[in-house]
């Protein structure tokens, strides 16, 4: 889906913040969205300083991670790792996403809540970090 989001955007040369409020309205369009059999998109926001993702957990992998600094780390990394892997096999509308986010000096949040909405826990990947995802790759 963001492919397909992304195709529409990627024809307009400049970096405006404007491009990922539209994507952001877009992308909410279609959620709730199943992403696995444990987590659940309820939806993005484009925010001053981050492209937030907002996901519910099942209960039973939220307490893994819930207030546990090393499984929290573990997520970061395979967070981070992900985008690596999205940013450079991805297809092109997926690398024009995060050059905008970079350009826009954005990072990017992912929030869990658990099941029932009221607890939650944010890893967040700052601007530097996804920069680096673009200079390295």
């Amino acid at each position: 889906f963001i492919t397909m989001m992304m195709c529409m955007f990627a024809t307009q040369a400049t970096a405006d913040n404007s491009m990922l409020d539209m994507l952001t309205k877009e992308i909410n369009k279609s959620c709730p969205e199943s992403v696995d059999e444990y987590t659940t998109m309820l939806r993005v926001e484009n925010a001053d300083t981050d492209f937030v993702y907002y996901y519910s957990f099942d209960n039973e992998l939220f307490s893994v991670y819930e207030e546990n600094t090393e499984m929290l780390s573990l997520l970061k990394k395979e967070l981070l790792k992900g985008i690596r892997n999205l940013y450079v096999e991805g297809d092109s509308y997926m690398k024009y996403f995060y050059e905008l986010l970079s350009e826009n000096n954005k990072g990017i949040k992912f929030t869990y809540f658990n099941e029932e909405g009221t607890d939650s826990f944010t890893v967040r990947i700052n601007p530097a970090e996804v920069k680096a995802v673009i200079i390295n790759n």
